[in-house]
């Protein structure tokens, strides 16, 4: 009999963000684009993981594991298998969520509310990007699809339902605040992009429109350059070839998949010498961050790296601490349904699978009843069945009432198991003791038999 979900059938969440660990110690463990589709298969080879999201941005690198058994030191040493090398003491400090706080955690991020900037927008792009990856890897089976799916609802409900995502609480949009305090008139301004990333290109946008017109591109693949060069109207420069154009840049979004830094103390340095040091605004985005720290030391240079940029977004939301509880009840009550709704589907089998076990026991001792009896007329054995079809379902009555209702509260799982406990026996065709092996018959209850408030029909 099957009733619920099994153990297997639980969300786990393992994970580092910004609040466990700053930049230079989750820049050990981010994971590259191209990195994603080995570390999924090295997953499934090694700790034979069957579904799986792998969350790598700049604020988090987590892992969405579903159908899965696994202890807390085994889910730790996921995260970092494969960076084993580089960060395990970052694993003692890793957070693990299971069942409904692993769905709780992934609901506020993908709403923007686990951010250090509260209300951001981007991190709902990238867990949908996360989710399609290993969607087409072919590791997302029922349970991720359906809680992955579930927070897009809820980030999009509280997204519309509250104010967080309003006015300059994003990277992009504080990027553009740190530009004009530096820089007045934004219109004569030139802006070099290194990389691809979905922030930085976030951040031109935002640039843009606020005036900026004069645009380079420079990404290690020629033809990205050229196409994003494109998009904005600006001009694509090689990758290897960009130091004649780093003192032309006053701003500088740095956004690349690198693994070492881009801009490094000794390149910088002749930079700000031909600049003279006229001011340059440096917005290194990436994690691993691509700008060396000594570079912001040096004279006229202005460098942010992501949490500099996120530490002042968040000093824009604590006055909205009214917002942010109630982005976090709205969430709770999503929760709350998703929950509700996955045990209520669990228990529609348990209850079928009660009231067959239940019937099929009877049918069985009927018909071991009715072979003492071999003169009764068809008339009587009719009657006789009837009778007990009555009772099994006067007693099925107030379990199955019970159980839709602990269905319908979320707290139908427990029930559910006790009930393929106590009727999950042997086999209900098995003889009792001494006695021969009844011969199949049919068991369908006899139709229309089931009288008010007994559990029959179409239950």
């Amino acid at each position: 009999m099957t009733a619920g979900p099994s153990p297997r059938d639980t969300l786990l969440v393992v994970g580092v963000n910004h609040r466990v660990a700053p930049i230079e110690e989750r820049e050990l463990i981010a994971f590259r684009p191209e990195d994603l589709p080995g570390a999924l298969g090295l997953l499934r080879e090694r700790y034979s993981v069957r579904e799986c999201v792998i969350v790598s941005t700049c604020n988090r690198v987590e892992l969405y594991l579903g159908a899965t058994e696994l202890d807390d030191p085994v889910a730790r040493e996921l995260l970092l298998a494969w960076h084993r090398e580089m960060a395990r003491s970052l694993g003692e400090r890793a957070y693990l969520y299971r069942g409904g706080e692993a769905a709780r955690h992934l609901f506020e991020v993908a709403a923007g509310l686990d951010s250090m900037v509260v209300g951001e927008t981007e991190v709902l792009g990238q867990i949908k990007d996360a989710y399609g990856l290993a969607t087409a890897q072919g590791f997302v089976g029922p349970l991720l699809h359906s809680v992955f799916q579930r927070a897009f609802q809820v980030a999009r409900t509280v997204r519309t339902r509250t104010g967080l995502s309003e006015g300059r609480v994003s990277v992009p949009g504080v990027a553009v605040a740190f530009a004009r305090r530096i820089f007045e008139d934004l219109r004569e301004k030139v802006v070099l992009v290194v990389g691809g990333g979905r922030m930085g290109r976030l951040t031109l946008e935002n640039l843009i429109a606020e005036g900026v017109r004069s645009v380079l591109v420079a990404n290690r693949t020629r033809e990205r350059a050229e196409a994003l060069a494109r998009e904005v109207g600006g001009t694509a420069v090689p990758f290897d070839g960009m130091d004649p154009f780093l003192p032309l840049a006053d701003i500088i979004i740095c956004s690349t998949a690198s693994p070492k830094p881009v801009l490094c103390g000794d390149r910088m340095r002749g930079v700000a010498r031909q600049r003279r040091h006229r001011p340059v605004l440096i917005l290194d985005i990436a994690v691993p961050r691509d700008v060396e720290p000594a570079v912001g030391e040096m004279d006229g240079v202005f460098l942010y790296d992501i949490d500099d940029l996120e530490e002042v977004a968040a000093e824009n939301m604590e006055h909205r601490s009214e917002l942010l509880e109630a982005g976090r009840e709205l969430v709770r009550q999503e929760l709350e349904r998703f929950q509700a709704e996955r045990v209520a589907r669990d228990a529609d089998p348990a209850i079928v699978a009660l009231r067959e076990r239940l019937h099929q026991l009877r049918a069985a001792e009927l018909e071991r009843v009715l072979r003492t009896l071999p003169g009764l007329d068809p008339q009587q054995r009719v009657a006789i069945e009837d009778m007990t079809v009555r009772l099994v379902n006067k007693i099925l009555h107030r379990p199955m009432e019970v159980l839709r209702e602990e269905a319908a509260s979320g707290d139908g799982a427990p029930l559910a198991a006790a009930l393929q406990q106590l009727f999950a026996g042997d086999h209900p065709e098995a003889p009792m003791a001494g006695e021969p092996r009844p011969p199949a018959m049919d068991r369908t209850p006899v139709r229309g038999q089931a009288g008010e408030g007994e559990a029959g029909g179409g239950d």
